[in-house]
């Protein structure tokens, strides 16, 4: 029997153990980098929603909109809106019960309303905006009825927003 003979074992088995460690530490290394890209796929593609309140001086109106200024799209599930002298939650139709109580005699003559209704779930694609509602004025009533609209509007308005992204994964917001 020569020393090689004697060595050789030891040897093969000390390589069959190095090979089995770097085995793991790929494996190891494989599956935190597939979860790390899963994260980051996550984070690509997250949507952030702002509201909006746009006053139209010249043309006496309001739109309160939902802006998606994040990189992926929003499915929105849920919308209430409250305001700061209420305690109730309300849908879309709530702040203009409240501009309602608020505005002088007559004002439904000439204000027109839009209402964007949500049947279920409804997506806003990234870098674009909805309306939920809007309030124009008649052009020859403008002079009469804008100031009041101000001061009616000027009860802050509350949304709470709840979306989802394209994973499912559910956000509640309030006052975005």
């Amino acid at each position: 029997m020569t020393v090689w003979d004697a060595v050789e074992p030891v040897l093969t088995l000390g390589l069959s153990v190095s090979s089995l460690v770097v085995a793991s530490i790929a494996l190891n290394e494989s599956a935190r980098n597939g979860e790390a890209q899963r994260r980051h796929n996550r984070l690509s593609v997250r949507p952030i929603l702002h509201v909006t309140t746009r006053w139209h001086a010249g043309r006496g109106g309001v739109s309160y909109s939902v802006e998606n200024n994040g990189v992926g799209p929003a499915i929105l599930t849920d919308i209430k809106i409250y305001s700061g002298d209420s305690k109730g939650l309300g849908g879309v139709d709530y702040p203009l019960l409240i501009i309602s109580r608020l505005m002088p005699e007559g004002w439904q003559d000439h204000v027109t309303s839009s209402i964007t209704r949500f049947d279920g779930a409804y997506t806003i694609p990234a870098g674009t905006s909805v309306e939920l509602f809007g309030l124009t004025i008649d052009e020859d009533h403008i002079s009469k009825f804008y100031p009041s609209l101000r001061r009616a509007f000027d009860k802050t308005f509350y949304p709470v927003l709840t979306y989802e992204n394209i994973y499912g994964d559910s956000e509640t917001v309030i006052n975005p």
